[in-house]
């Protein structure tokens, strides 16, 4: 009875970037269990790249949720 129960509760998860596939059995399986867990609307799966890290930050500064810091003299 309980694994019938906890077939119900699993959903496929919607992943907006990356690929499940691309992600080590033990990677992966975190990923669902975390998920199951947590149920998010979406996944995003970082590749780590620069352009990834640029339009991060890109979108965040554009959303007002942060914004660069003066530079300071090191003395």
């Amino acid at each position: 009875m309980q694994s019938t129960q906890d077939e119900a509760h699993k959903r496929s998860l919607n992943v907006v970037k990356g690929s499940l596939a691309s992600l080590s059995p033990r990677v992966r399986n975190y990923v669902e269990e975390k998920a199951e867990l947590c149920q998010p609307d979406s996944v995003y799966i970082c590749d780590g790249s620069q352009e990834e890290n640029d339009d991060i930050i890109n979108t965040l500064r554009s959303d007002g949720m942060i914004q660069p810091l003066p530079k300071y003299k090191n003395w």
